[in-house]
């Protein structure tokens, strides 16, 4: 039976065309670039272990760290384990989660930065990035969701302007995984290849593909959890995905500037040791909330466009 949204037709054959469409339009760009010669490091994933080893050291971090949290987030859906939460154990879980990522940077100095002020430290500054923008994201946007897609969190929680307080930390080590993943892939791009106007294209596209597709699966990977409810959920697995991919058509390419030097650039850490740069703490956080400003007001502008009406109620 098809969603009022699409008739008849089948949800995931809709999925199905979307994300073959996107493939394509991606493969196809790819085989448009030029190969970049072997020069300033080549090709690579992480980042540079000789120009940015701190930020290596945090996109491996949570990368691996993400083997053990979707572990658990897989059993607790997977065995219904949700089914005995109260309040405090959905603190438990999603607190609990969330302070290794916390406390990585904090207790594990990159070699590379020792004698640095906590503030100067990568994997710091990048939680608190983060950190800034899964507060506003579900403070805020969620209420998008709330309105556009009529969506409602029915759980056990302790919330704060209506929204379960947990969801703020499980967000900080959701979008700490995405963003790791983000970087490799817009990293891969660019080091591949010639800066020509058909990378920036291939560039943008790529960002598209990606905040669709992990909107898409981070919504499918949790319809086995009954208490994220919608008034239409296959209109959530298309239309919703589009909605959320907006907050990372933003914050993808923007997350993988912040200390993102070129390869052959190793004087930026000398800079950093002698109080030249400007990428401390605050650095972060006008960074963070300048993209979520952003992010804001594309979700409104869309709102706008589809006609729903905003509220917000604490």
């Amino acid at each position: 039976m098809g969603s009022p949204l699409f008739g008849d037709i089948d949800v995931g054959m809709a999925m199905t065309a979307i994300l073959a469409c996107m493939a394509s339009t991606l493969g196809a760009l790819l085989l448009t670039l030029r190969p970049k010669d072997s020069k300033g490091g080549g090709s690579t994933w992480l980042a540079c272990s000789k120009a940015n080893p701190a930020k290596r050291a945090w996109e491996v971090f949570n990368l691996r760290y993400a083997v053990f949290w979707v572990g658990c987030f897989a059993a607790i859906i997977g065995f219904s384990l949700y089914e005995d939460f109260d309040e405090v154990s959905y603190m438990v879980v999603c607190f609990g989660l969330s302070l290794p990522i916390v406390a990585f940077p904090l207790v594990s100095v990159h070699p590379s930065e020792e004698g640095l002020a906590v503030g100067q430290r990568c994997g710091v500054r990048a939680n608190v990035w983060i950190a800034i923008y899964s507060f506003i994201g579900n403070y805020w946007y969620t209420h998008y969701f709330y309105c556009v897609l009529g969506a409602k969190y029915t759980f056990p929680s302790w919330r704060l302007n209506d929204v379960p307080i947990p969801l703020i930390a499980a967000t900080v080590f959701y979008f700490s995984l995405y963003h790791a993943l983000s970087n490799m892939a817009i990293r891969k791009v660019v080091t591949s290849f010639e800066a020509t106007t058909s990378r920036t294209v291939t560039l943008v596209v790529l960002v598209g593909v990606m905040s669709y597709a992990v909107a898409f699966t981070e919504t499918l990977t949790i319809s086995g959890f009954p208490y994220y409810e919608f008034e239409d959920r296959d209109m959530a697995y298309v239309v919703g995905s589009a909605f959320y991919g907006i907050y990372f058509i933003v914050s993808f390419p923007m997350f993988y500037a912040f200390d993102e030097w070129p390869q052959e650039d190793e004087n930026k850490l000398a800079d950093r040791r002698a109080g030249n740069s400007a990428r401390g703490l605050w650095g972060a956080a006008v960074d963070s909330l300048g993209a979520s400003m952003l992010i804001l007001c594309l979700l409104d502008f869309v709102r706008l466009a589809v006609g729903s009406e905003f509220y917000m109620k604490g």
